[in-house]
């Protein structure tokens, strides 16, 4: 049986209203008249959007023509019935939608019109003149003053100020989506109109709402499909008040989208959607499920967000609607949604703690606070041989402190094994690479050093050798190097254990300098190991929760060191956001014991997802992963 040495790797940090420099992707759907539909069935569709991990929805405010027969309900609608005549009542159902997606933490994207359908600025200024006439971007920004400005009385904010609701402000559904009509002007004459459309109204925009995004709304598929609209991406250019950009895929090679797109669009500090993607029903569940998986197997590779075309009820075969009882759901949507939520991105995608327009920028991955390496105090009353790792600053480690692991042949009878183990954020790990270590060997015997990797609820183990090889020989092994290519799930790492075999007699070897690569710079993060104060070794150990997964409750256990030590505990979500407090209920001399049940702090049922834990005593911080599934 090996015997296992404790250290304790301080982690990362994070709490409401601090924004962190890696973000989590996420996953959404479009329902573009949710709001128009009767409140049971909005219900429902919420619930299911929540319960499979998707958190944003993408609504439109247009026109729905005269008795819509393919549409349930049926009955026409528009928003501006007569140019600068605002429909209030429709207004109000949104306000609804929006305050039961902010019960469930849904976030909205609204497109503030609909270029697929006549609008009153087409039937005024005709298909080209509603982008080019003085008159009717006028129009469109006192439409957009006026829906902003509307104040949701259920919610007690204007739209403006819904920053918790609102993800982003759309100008508009596929803008320049008629413009192949114009036969008049070459593509790149349509693609300058629309750059001077877009500009002017997400200026405008910017100026109402600076704190929420602006979305452009294109389906940017101009250079692939030749439909000759002028709304390819790189030629549209940088857009000063544009933070999003979108893709519309119907078919195609999508990662020459990604490909031609993403690195520009980054220089340009610019976000990215794939906002629309889908199959009517009548090409079966086959080519759905197909169709699915190909686009979002290509989204989580290049880390951009997906949106499905369509959520909905409807069931004929000329809709693209799909809900939880359809197949391509359960076995593409719900899985490959919370695969992505897992997924950590350098692309701002924080929607609850919004900094102002200017602060919107991606940012590479760069940890900014180098994690603190202690032991255990060596009077812990975890493991009677908790001292047997220990903080030194030794001179073999030219003045700096490293971390100093004791072994004997007495600690194993069988394989002669000792771990070391340290419980690693579960925020970083799916951009690095690699990692390094330096390691003195303070033995006059050569020895074998393994990294152990375990992921995943399964904890699944990964046995990581250094490119130099698996032998230390006597003295400095400098720049060890282990590649992590071969962990399953990177983004659900749990622990990095170190084991030392191949040894026959007593020794100590120094572990220094844990430097770590990520994918998308190259520079390296060197965290060497810090020297503790006895003040500062004093601290607690946070245990897995069980069960993990859960449905309804999950126990969360802690122990201290010492007893007058005082313990917080919290849930946090994907994003960053606090979901609840945890009170203790039971005490031990050393140990406290924690239930969750699932809940907001406001007492509403949170969805299934991913959670972390976080308990903080004296200045130090631990976390840990757990995974609620609703039956």
């Amino acid at each position: 049986m090996f015997r296992y040495f404790f250290i304790a790797l301080l982690m990362l940090s994070f709490s409401t209203g601090t924004a962190q420099h890696s973000e989590h992707l996420w996953a959404g759907a479009n329902q573009y008249q949710l709001w128009y539909q009767p409140q049971e069935r909005i219900t429902n569709q919420l619930d299911a959007m929540q319960d499979a991990g998707l958190s944003v929805l993408r609504i439109f405010l247009g026109v729905r023509p005269e008795y819509s027969q393919w549409e349930d309900p049926p009955e026409a609608y528009s928003f501006e019935p007569q140019l600068g005549e605002y429909n209030d009542d429709l207004l109000e159902k949104v306000d609804y939608l929006m305050a039961e997606c902010k019960k469930r933490g849904i976030l909205l994207i609204v497109a503030l019109e609909n270029a697929n359908y006549n609008n009153p600025y087409e039937d005024t200024f005709g298909i080209l003149g509603q982008y080019t006439s003085e008159n009717a971007i006028q129009a469109y920004k006192n439409r957009f003053s006026y829906f902003l400005n509307h104040r949701n009385n259920l919610l007690g904010r204007q739209w403006k100020d819904l920053d918790n609701v609102i993800l982003a402000w759309e100008i508009s559904n596929e803008p320049g989506i008629k413009l192949d009509q114009i036969t008049s002007l070459t593509t790149p004459e349509k693609t300058e109109v629309l750059r001077t459309w877009l500009t002017e109204l997400s200026d405008h925009l910017k100026s109402i709402d600076p704190n929420t995004f602006v979305s452009l709304g294109i389906a940017g598929y101009d250079k692939y499909y030749q439909k000759g609209i002028g709304d390819d991406i790189l030629a549209l250019g940088n857009i000063k008040s544009a933070d999003i950009y979108t893709l519309h895929f119907y078919g195609g090679d999508l990662a020459r989208w990604f490909r031609d797109v993403q690195s520009t669009l980054r220089s340009w500090r610019k976000l990215l959607i794939m906002e629309e993607f889908g199959v009517r029903r009548r090409a079966g569940d086959a080519e759905a499920i197909s169709t699915y998986r190909y686009v979002t197997d290509v989204c989580y590779e290049y880390g951009i967000p997906w949106m499905f075309w369509r959520l909905g009820h409807r069931k004929d075969g000329g809709t693209w609607s799909i809900m939880e009882d359809d197949p391509v759901w359960q076995q593409v949507v719900e899985p490959r949604a919370r695969k992505i939520n897992r997924k950590l991105t350098p692309d701002e995608w924080t929607v609850y703690e919004k900094a102002a327009a200017a602060k919107k920028v991606w940012e590479p991955f760069e940890q900014k606070e180098p994690y603190n390496w202690s032991c255990w105090e060596k009077t812990s009353p975890f493991y009677d041989d908790a001292s047997a790792c220990y903080l030194s600053n030794d001179v073999v480690t030219q003045g700096n402190s490293a971390l100093a692991c004791e072994f004997s042949p007495d600690h194993s009878t069988k394989a002669k094994a000792t771990f070391f183990t340290t419980r690693m954020s579960p925020y970083d790990w799916d951009l690095i690479e690699s990692f390094q270590l330096d390691i003195y060997n303070a033995t006059s015997e050569d020895i074998a050093f393994e990294a152990v990797i375990t992921s995943g609820s399964d904890r699944i183990e990964t046995v990581l050798i250094s490119e130099q090889g698996s032998m230390l020989s006597p003295g400095w092994n400098k720049d060890l190097t282990f590649s992590l290519e071969n962990v399953v799930d990177k983004g659900w790492i749990n622990q990095l254990l170190f084991r030392v075999t191949n040894y026959t007699s007593s020794g100590t070897i120094h572990i220094d300098n844990l430097r770590l690569e990520d994918t998308l710079s190259t520079n390296t993060n060197t965290w060497p190991f810090k020297y503790g104060d006895p003040a500062h070794l004093k601290t607690f150990r946070l245990l897995p929760a069980y069960p993990n997964p859960f449905t309804k409750s999950t126990q969360v256990r802690a122990i201290l060191s010492d007893s007058s030590q005082k313990l917080s505990v919290s849930i946090f979500n994907v994003l960053g956001q606090k979901v609840t407090s945890l009170a203790p209920v039971s005490q031990t001399a050393h140990g406290l014991s924690f239930t969750w049940n699932g809940r907001h702090q406001t007492g509403e049922r949170v969805p299934a997802g991913v959670y972390f834990i976080r308990a903080e005593a004296n200045g130090q911080v631990q976390m840990s992963k757990i995974s609620l599934v609703r039956p």
